[in-house]
């Protein structure tokens, strides 16, 4: 039987997360993330009205389980990002891109708890759609 690539991945990807969380090198590091300065959180004005970056410091590392609704949201971010490969075909890709990457964006907020959701919001505007799911599921402790 032939496994879904999207599925492989996202379980490697968590496996190994949780293993490096669970390390001392993963706890040695989320200690240090506790209690290194942080960057924080600034209204920063512009011409079209004040945006709020978020805070920057380092992430900490913590384990999580993958029950179905967070398998659901990590599988749609997975795919939102390798979709972005396709965006680069210049117009048709683009379109392309950005019609999957809404659609999967709408998995995500539903597979979502409001808890997760703002901190998903507050993470994704930093880097990779599936890096802010993750840390969204690493804060939240309903483990």
């Amino acid at each position: 039987m032939v496994k879904n690539p999207i599925d492989v991945l996202v379980t490697g990807v968590h496996n190994t997360a949780n293993k490096l969380a669970r390390s001392p090198a993963g706890v040695s590091f989320t200690r240090l993330a506790t209690r290194a300065p942080k960057l924080p959180q600034r209204k920063i004005p512009t011409p079209f009205g004040s945006i709020k970056p978020p805070e920057i410091g380092l992430p900490e590392i913590r384990a999580f389980e993958l029950e179905p609704r967070k398998l659901d949201a990590l599988k749609a971010a997975v795919i939102s990002d390798v979709i972005q490969v396709v965006g680069i075909v210049p117009v048709l890709g683009d379109i392309i891109a950005d019609m999957v990457e809404d659609t999967y964006a709408e998995k995500i907020y539903e597979s979502l708890t409001p808890e997760e959701d703002r901190r998903y919001i507050k993470y994704d505007k930093f880097g990779p759609t599936t890096i802010a799911v993750a840390r969204a599921f690493m804060e939240v402790r309903n483990v």
